[in-house]
């Protein structure tokens, strides 16, 4: 009861604050916005808060489950998301969700999946205002983006593909 409580009240305050149309935003935006930041809601019935570093990191979490070794970019008009296992499954198998986001209002996003029904809506948090972390635990994102063993493309190189 107290989650879905929470949720009406986000959804509420998020239309709330908004236009009636939704404004669509494009890679450029979308790069922009979330590097630096933390983007916090909910899709269907998952919780999710992440921070997006610059470097195409994310750290967070997902209905739940820590995430201190997924990665983010941007593909053309949607922030994709990779993370090395399936946390659904629960198996070593890199899973891949893209995401279209539509400015509700100053901070607040109507999020949708890219080719499947389905979506949420989430608050732009400047910053990392819950100190989410890796832990201390070095890697880089590049081989789980472009799916290569060796690492050698770059992230950038990864989302012009």
């Amino acid at each position: 009861m107290r989650g879905s409580l929470a949720r009406a009240l986000l959804c509420l305050g998020l239309l709330g604050s908004g236009n009636a149309l939704a404004e669509n935003l494009s890679g450029a935006d979308l790069m922009r916005i979330l590097s630096g930041n933390t983007l916090t809601g909910f899709n269907g019935s998952l919780w999710f808060s992440e921070w997006h570093g610059p470097d195409g990191r994310v750290f967070g979490h997902n209905g739940g489950a820590k995430n201190q070794d997924s990665c983010w970019t941007v593909r053309g008009d949607a922030v994709c998301y990779y993370y090395p296992r399936n946390r659904l499954l629960d198996e070593n198998a890199r899973t891949e969700f893209c995401w279209h986001l539509e400015r509700a209002g100053a901070d607040a996003y109507r999020i949708r999946p890219a080719g499947r029904p389905g979506g949420g809506f989430a608050k732009l948090e400047p910053g990392n205002p819950r100190d989410l972390t890796d832990n201390g635990k070095s890697w880089v994102c590049d081989a789980l983006i472009s799916r290569r063993e060796d690492g050698r493309r770059t992230v950038t190189e990864a989302a012009a593909r």
